[in-house]
């Protein structure tokens, strides 16, 4: 029998790549729809073969079978908003150096060049088997995508070029731009094709004003075209465009810009009813990135506290500097002052932002996840967590955080063909979980298994690691 043969003929060849089953989980596939009980996922090399109800799947003979019967499995989670150049660690601080002269920027920078390649299997510790920069010095940026494409244990990192803004803010670090600057649309049009130039996945833009502590003449409407440039230009060069804001004004000053998603919401206010119609109309993606400053003033005041994928995934060398430090008087004084300046600065965002996000999911707006890492309070790889569940005590639901972190990510990245959701055809990345995370998001920091790129890993050996 023809089809028979055929049949045999597929079985070998899969045999021949080593097939391994997933079987008994309920799968929770990205798309939002009802979960799938007793369902078997196929992986063969870096894909997913199969996934689906147990019974609609074929095993192969000679498939490797792993039982994760009343566990959950998701789609690795994609983390939008990090900076590699950022530490996490207190030397961050602009108050604490002037206290301690042992914290330098420049201890700072040789710490993290040569803690990256642990640094990024914190991700693949937290679930993160996708993060994107969204910029910084070039060196250090697309420095850490090479670096984690030569390491095994190392999550996919995309890196966005820029952020490219308006003039004002002057930020060098190691010896490079950290911030790049352009004030005319053609100024603006070069930078991005640089940074296309130089393999970005994407591009930052954003527009700094006071908010940012940056005094300038031009505001968020007068910059508003130059904005709408890049993402012309960005956009043919077939480049997804994020969005910095810090205030609702600036928030709404940039919505027709044809940008894709914004990295943050507005601090000060929340948004109005209009500008959530305009950014559901628009499809922009939004993600909120309410746990960064908070998360630092915890950190600051003496009550950060952490949570258990903080206990077992971050990094303990950033934690020391939280919970160890200070050891003086004046260094306690530091903290205070940076906390202070901190609330002058940002004041309490979450009641805005929370308020935001409420209003952005019941008119149906589309989430994705950025924790900002690494900021103090907010680690690399954990912080995803951080931010997902201070969303949850303000009202999103865990099944549009789940999407938030999976599916809608990889969609705004043009990449939802390669991952993003746990079906055939796309990357072998997923995570198997001790609880189910639909109940609450806190769940999905009980992590049993990563599955990142067709890797199996035991959330145990990273924990160790």
């Amino acid at each position: 029998d023809l089809h028979l043969s055929i049949r045999r003929q597929r079985q070998m060849c899969i045999r021949d790549r080593g097939v391994t089953a997933f079987v008994g989980a309920t799968l929770i596939d990205g798309h939002g729809g009802e979960p799938t009980a007793d369902a078997t996922v196929l992986i063969s090399g870096d894909r997913i073969l199969a996934a689906g109800a147990r019974s609609e799947v074929e095993i192969p003979q000679g498939a490797e079978t792993v039982a994760v019967a009343g566990k959950f499995i998701v789609p690795g989670f994609v983390d939008t908003h990090t900076h590699f150049f950022e530490s996490g660690r207190i030397h961050m601080d602009p108050v604490v150096p002037i206290f301690d002269d042992e914290i330098t920027e420049e201890a700072d920078i040789e710490w993290l060049k040569a803690r990256l390649p642990y640094t990024l299997s914190r991700y693949l510790c937290s679930g993160v088997t996708t993060a994107l920069s969204l910029g910084g010095p070039v060196h250090i940026e697309f420095g850490a995508k090479r670096r984690a494409a030569e390491l095994d244990r190392a999550p996919r990192v995309l890196v966005a070029g820029g952020p490219i803004s308006n003039s004002g803010l002057e930020w060098v670090f190691d010896g490079e731009h950290a911030v790049f600057a352009a004030d005319s649309e053609e100024a603006m049009r070069e930078k991005v094709r640089f940074f296309a130039d130089q393999g970005a996945d994407a591009i930052k833009l954003g527009y700094i004003g006071e908010a940012m502590g940056v005094d300038t003449d031009v505001t968020v409407d007068e910059y508003a075209p130059v904005l709408r440039a890049a993402a012309d230009e960005a956009h043919a060069l077939g480049l997804p465009v994020l969005t910095h804001v810090m205030t609702r004004e600036e928030l709404e000053g940039v919505i027709d810009t044809d940008l894709d998603a914004y990295a943050h919401l507005g601090f000060d206010e929340p948004l109005r009813d209009e500008s959530v119609r305009e950014i559901v109309k628009k499809g922009i993606y939004v993600a909120p990135t309410i746990a960064v400053f908070p998360k630092w003033v915890e950190v600051m005041e003496h009550e950060y506290r952490m949570t258990p994928i903080e206990e077992q995934c971050a990094d303990k060398e950033v934690i020391a500097t939280y919970l160890d430090y200070p050891d003086s008087f004046m260094k306690k004084i530091a903290f205070q002052l940076s906390a202070w300046a901190l609330k002058f600065m940002i004041g309490d965002a979450r009641p805005a932002i929370g308020e935001s996000a409420r209003r952005l999911q019941a008119a149906g707006a589309q989430f994705a996840i950025g924790s900002d890492a690494s900021h103090i309070g907010t680690p690399h790889g954990v912080s995803v967590h951080s931010e997902m569940q201070l969303l949850e005590a303000e009202g999103v639901a865990p099944s549009n955080l789940i999407q938030a972190a999976t599916k809608n990510a990889a969609a705004l990245l043009g990449k939802l063909d390669e991952f993003g959701t746990v079906e055939a055809g796309k990357s072998a990345d997923f995570l198997v979980l001790d609880r189910n995370p639909l109940e609450t998001i806190h769940n999905a920091q009980w992590i049993h298994t990563v599955v990142a790129r067709g890797q199996v890993f035991d959330q145990k050996t990273l924990r160790a690691d």
